[in-house]
């Protein structure tokens, strides 16, 4: 068994059956993975208000609901591995779980060791992922998410977004990005910013990527708040 260090996985579980609970949660443990088990989807709402994890064991028949209800109520968990754990054995249950963004699906009884092997893979992609850049790509007039989700961009959008990307985690003059943009400050109606802005967020959501880091600095202009690189186009 492994011991317990600060990159070990964080896993929620969700699992309404107190002995199977604490025998997962106790093996989980042992081998070195910090693992909060809970009993209900409100009690799973509760922790995910509170705390980040790598991973979530989610069994699907639940007191208060389906257990596939948790990813309706939080659609912000994309970020975040996702194993079921269930009795239902169909293949047409699998195959919903696996459409609601099951990374794998573990029929009851499983092996714990298995299982915990799963988790720590899991756990490296889920980190790999987020720890990924934003890739502003210009030759392919591009924004590429850190999952490799890739959005095609207005050459005004990669106008906009350049600087941006550039200066990442800086924020940019409204008056510079509207320069970049080709216009003049003192002519330019700063609502079209504000759509652009609007049209690259959905653009994003739409493609079932974490949210753009774009945030508007109030009486200044914008900054990319996400790690970010920029290919340009070769001279």
């Amino acid at each position: 068994m492994k011991t317990q260090t600060d990159d070990a996985p964080s896993v929620l579980l969700v699992e309404d059956e107190p002995d199977l609970r604490d025998a997962v949660v106790n093996f989980l443990r042992l081998d070195g993975i910090e693992v909060v088990g809970v009993g209900s989807l409100g009690e799973a709402l509760s922790f995910l208000e509170q705390q980040q994890f790598d991973v979530i064991l989610l069994d699907l028949g639940l007191p208060d609901g389906d257990g596939l209800d948790l990813l309706q109520q939080r659609k912000d968990l994309k970020e975040t591995g996702l194993i079921i754990t269930s009795a239902r054995i169909s293949k047409e249950h699998r195959l919903k779980g696996i459409r609601c963004g099951a990374d794998a699906y573990f029929v009851k009884p499983f092996d714990l060791e298995e299982l915990s092997l799963q988790v720590r893979n899991l756990t490296r992609r889920v980190r790999r992922q987020q720890s990924g850049d934003w890739r502003l790509d210009e030759v392919q007039w591009s924004l590429v998410t850190p999952m490799g989700l890739a959005v095609k961009l207005t050459q005004s959008e990669i106008r906009f977004l350049k600087p941006l990307m550039r200066a990442a985690g800086v924020p940019v003059d409204r008056q510079e990005l509207v320069t970049s943009l080709g216009h003049k400050p003192d002519y330019y109606d700063a609502r079209r910013m504000e759509i652009m802005v609007r049209r690259l967020r959905k653009k994003i959501d739409q493609i079932g990527s974490e949210a753009l880091p774009l945030q508007t600095v109030y009486g200044f202009g914008f900054a990319f708040t996400g790690s970010a690189t920029v290919q340009s186009e070769p001279d």
